[in-house]
C-alpha cells in the first residue's frame, strides 16, 4: 500500500511539473534568455545590509540585456559603501534547445555576489565575466534541467586569471516551486591574496556550492531564498574573517512582466 501511494505521488509530481526558463540559477547564468518584450525588475538583499537592484529586458529575440547597482551598509547607521560602477550583463542565445541538443549562449556579466572590495576590484564571489553556457531541460524528469558553463572573469587584480567552470541543476514542480543547486569550481579564486587591510578574500580551493528555492507568489511576482558558499570556501563570508558563519543567506524579490 505504501509503495502504491509513493508511486502515485511521484506520478502526480511528474505530471504537474514542466520546464521553466531562468536566466540564472543561484549566481550562475544559464543558456536561457527572456522572450522579446519580457522584462523583470528585482532587488536582492544579502549580508552586511547589502542590497542590489537591477533589471533585465528581452530586447531582441535571443538577446537579453540588464543593469544592476547596489551598496553595502545601505540600511542602518553606517556609511553606505556604494559600488564603483553599474554592473551590466548581456546574453546572446546562438543555439535554441532541441530534443537532442542543449541551448547554448554566449554572454558577459560583471555582477558577482557579496561585498565589492575596491582595493583589489572584486566581489566576495567573483563575477562570471565572459562566459559560454549550455542548458538542457526535461532530462530524466519533467521540469528537471541541467546547466554547464565556462567563464573568464575580469576580476583579476588578485593575480588569479584562470579559466573557470560551473555546473548546476534545477527542478520545477507545478510551475510554482523551483529548486536550484550549482557548483562553481572557482579555479580563478584559489591563489592566496589579501587586500590593503590584510583581509583574506581568496577561496580555499573547495569551490562555491550554492543552493536556492524560488516560489512564484503570483503570475508576475517571485520570491527567492539563496544560500551561498555552503562549503565555506571564502573566509571573508565568515564572521570576522574566520569562517564561523561562512554561509551567506540572500533574499531576492523579482517582478516580471512584458510590454
Amino acid at each position: 500500500m505504501k509503495k502504491t501511494i509513493l508511486i502515485l505521488v511521484i506520478c502526480f509530481l511528474a505530471l504537474t511539473a514542466w520546464a521553466y526558463d531562468f536566466t540564472y540559477l543561484v549566481g550562475a547564468p544559464t543558456a536561457d534568455v527572456l522572450e522579446q518584450g519580457e522584462y523583470n525588475i528585482w532587488t536582492k538583499i544579502y549580508r552586511d545590509n547589502g542590497m542590489i537592484a537591477g533589471t533585465q529586458i528581452g530586447l531582441f529575440p535571443y538577446i537579453t540585456i540588464g543593469l544592476s547597482y547596489g551598496a553595502e551598509n545601505l540600511v542602518g547607521n553606517l556609511q553606505p559603501e556604494w559600488h564603483d560602477l553599474f554592473d551590466a550583463n548581456i546574453k546572446f542565445r546562438f543555439f535554441a534547445e532541441t530534443q537532442m541538443i542543449p541551448a547554448m549562449s554566449f554572454g558577459f556579466d560583471s555582477m558577482g555576489h557579496g561585498a565589492w572590495h575596491k582595493a583589489i576590484n572584486r566581489y566576495d564571489i567573483k563575477s562570471k565575466g565572459f562566459y559560454l553556457a549550455a542548458s538542457k531541460h526535461n532530462l530524466l524528469l519533467p521540469g528537471f534541467g541541467a546547466h554547464i558553463g565556462v567563464n573568464r572573469s575580469l576580476e583579476a587584480d588578485d593575480g588569479d586569471e584562470d579559466i573557470n567552470a560551473w555546473v548546476g541543476v534545477q527542478q520545477t514542480i507545478g510551475d510554482v516551486v523551483h529548486f536550484f543547486l550549482e557548483y562553481d569550481i572557482a579555479t580563478n579564486d584559489n591563489d592566496r591574496s589579501f587586500d590593503d587591510d590584510g583581509l583574506d578574500l581568496t577561496g580555499d580551493g573547495k569551490g562555491y556550492l550554492n543552493a536556492g528555492v524560488l516560489v512564484s507568489i503570483s503570475e508576475n511576482l517571485d520570491l527567492r531564498l539563496s544560500l551561498y558558499d555552503l562549503l565555506q570556501n571564502n573566509p571573508n563570508l565568515g564572521n570576522n574573517n574566520n569562517n564561523d558563519i561562512g554561509i551567506d543567506r540572500a533574499i531576492k524579490i523579482n517582478f516580471r512582466t512584458a510590454f
